[in-house]
């Protein structure tokens, strides 16, 4: 795990990265297609992806997450939350699909033109937070 702090060390990671010295890598392909030389397409290229992937260089956050399986990015709770901002009378105002029996019992139904269904004005992040605190 490497920390940037700030652009110049994001921009000097990644370009190191990506030019990482990999010149031994095609001679050990070389020598694999070489002995494998009769065999069929299929099994030469499945050569080649073993080769390759056995003799590559790795980077150092490939390392630590080889070493340390438990480290899973996939299961991550980051995630993008629309928040408005601007004044109350730009702001964008979202739709939230609700059922026939909901549309009955809400006050505020919208119907949509070219769709089938009931919409209700969906609260926003900063709408509830003034709720909650009112």
């Amino acid at each position: 795990m490497q920390l940037c702090l700030d652009y110049f060390g994001l921009i000097t990671y990644i370009s190191d990265y990506f030019t990482k010295d990999d010149t031994g890598t095609l001679q050990f392909i070389k020598d694999a297609l070489k002995i494998a030389v009769n065999e069929c397409l299929k099994k030469r290229l499945s050569i080649v992806i073993d080769t390759f992937l056995t003799h590559r260089q790795i980077g150092e956050s490939e390392g630590f997450f080889r070493i340390l399986p438990h480290l899973e990015l996939k299961y991550s709770n980051i995630e993008s939350i629309f928040m408005p901002t601007g004044f109350k009378s730009n702001r964008s105002k979202f739709l939230k699909q609700i059922t026939e029996d909901e549309a009955k019992q809400v006050a505020n139904v919208i119907k949509v033109e070219k769709s089938d269904g009931f919409y209700t004005e969906a609260a926003s992040l900063l709408e509830e937070y003034e709720t909650s605190f009112s």
